[in-house]
């Protein structure tokens, strides 16, 4: 008979034990990076008074596609009503390239109807381009963000 030591070999109390360590520490693991996630950077505090749905909504939007979404920065929000009458978030969105440099902040429109944004580019050298993204804005509410011209 083999004399098996470690803690995978201890006694039905040592491992219950040891379970209820893993489970404890499973658990914190998996609060910290819950409210880490749901955390929105926005810089300015205008989010106060906007349902949290909403926000999280736009941020999940704008930031789906990007290399590190946890860096995105929104600030200057409102609420509006889109063109058919359903809730929008416009602000300013600050995103970090494929390079990791910040861009700047940039006009956005959300509708939480479409569960669609959009970032307005005014370097953007397609005119139509740059006409269907003021469509877009104003369809969602936002028009009166966007630089004039």
């Amino acid at each position: 008979m083999t004399n098996a030591s470690g803690p995978w070999h201890a006694d039905a109390a040592g491992r219950e034990a040891m379970m209820k360590r893993w489970l404890v520490a499973a658990a914190v693991a998996a609060l910290t990076v819950t409210s880490t996630a749901g955390a929105q950077p926005v810089m300015d505090g205008s989010g106060a008074g906007i349902d949290p749905a909403l926000i999280q909504g736009a941020f999940r939007s704008l930031t789906q596609h990007d290399k590190d979404p946890y860096s995105a920065q929104i600030d200057r929000l409102f609420v509006s009503t889109t063109t058919s009458g359903g809730l929008s978030l416009c602000g300013f969105v600050n995103r970090k390239n494929v390079f990791g440099e910040y861009e700047g902040f940039r006009p956005f429109g959300y509708s939480q109807e479409w569960d669609q944004s959009f970032i307005y580019d005014d370097s953007e050298p397609i005119a139509s381009a740059k006409a269907l993204f003021r469509r877009a804005m104003a369809r969602s509410g936002c028009q009166s963000i966007l630089p004039s011209g």
